[in-house]
């Protein structure tokens, strides 16, 4: 079954929120992939704590030993065995796992096969290109995650706001295609109280444009309402917008 954005950045933002929580405890992961990510109750829950440690209960080095996927791991790990670990390793990991979520299959399966490939790859800065549609800010977000240099990568609670963030986005334009002009117009005045709104932002809950596109009664109804509640909207767009046109044509064939 193919997922829609909204489904995907629901899942991405409730894996971050888990992995949150656990930073929030001072607890690394250390193996975050997706097989350790389970789905209960159509919920995506982070599970195998067996690498997971305490900041402060032990050292984080990973004992000449590669653990879990290479793909995964933060490519300071594949360099020297002796990295220690730390919560900017499992965000390296996360990174990963968002892509994979916008393309729905595993990074790199050309070079599965091929560990000492992959693994050289990596570590010369090799990562996957993004999915064609995939919102902007979702693309620059996972490239922030794997950035190779673990003081670049954001910390999960940014992750996580960005997602809530997009999240609300996607949801905004799905309204909007949809004719559903009040729900658009709650979600935009949320989007705007968001402390990481862009420009875009602003001028997506400004600027409405209905061009070209057909408005049944109901909907128009419903823009009515939107537009008298409006607290956000300063442009309409209503160009060669066949308004109510549907209900004309029906009543022209009785």
């Amino acid at each position: 079954m193919k997922l829609q954005w909204t489904d995907k950045l629901r899942i991405a933002k409730e894996i971050v929120d888990g992995l949150s929580f656990l930073h929030d405890n001072d607890i690394i992961h250390r193996d975050l992939h997706p097989l350790n990510i389970l789905i209960h109750e159509n919920r995506p829950k982070i599970a195998d704590f067996d690498q997971s440690r305490l900041i402060n209960d032990m050292p984080m080095a990973s004992d000449s030993q590669v653990y879990g996927m290479v793909a995964y791991l933060d490519p300071h790990c594949l360099k020297n065995p002796d990295y220690k670990r730390d919560k900017k390793s499992d965000v390296y990991s996360l990174g990963v796992i968002l892509w994979e979520i916008s393309s729905g299959k595993p990074p790199f399966q050309s070079s599965i096969d091929k560990v000492n490939m992959l693994l050289l790859l990596i570590i010369q800065g090799k990562r996957e290109i993004p999915i064609k549609g995939t919102p902007p800010q979702y693309v620059k977000l996972y490239s922030q995650c794997w950035d190779e240099d673990p003081a670049n990568r954001p910390e999960t609670k940014l992750v996580l706001n960005t997602l809530i963030l997009e999240n609300m986005r996607e949801e905004a334009r799905e309204c909007f295609r949809q004719g559903k002009f009040l729900k658009t117009l709650e979600l935009f005045e949320q989007i705007l109280g968001h402390s990481q709104h862009s420009l875009e932002d602003q001028k997506s809950a400004s600027t409405w444009v209905l061009s070209y596109s057909r408005c049944e009664s109901e909907k128009i109804n419903e823009l009515t309402k939107a537009l008298c509640k409006n607290t956000t909207l300063t442009s309409l767009d209503l160009k060669s917008n066949e308004l109510g046109s549907g209900e004309v044509k029906k009543e022209e064939k009785h």
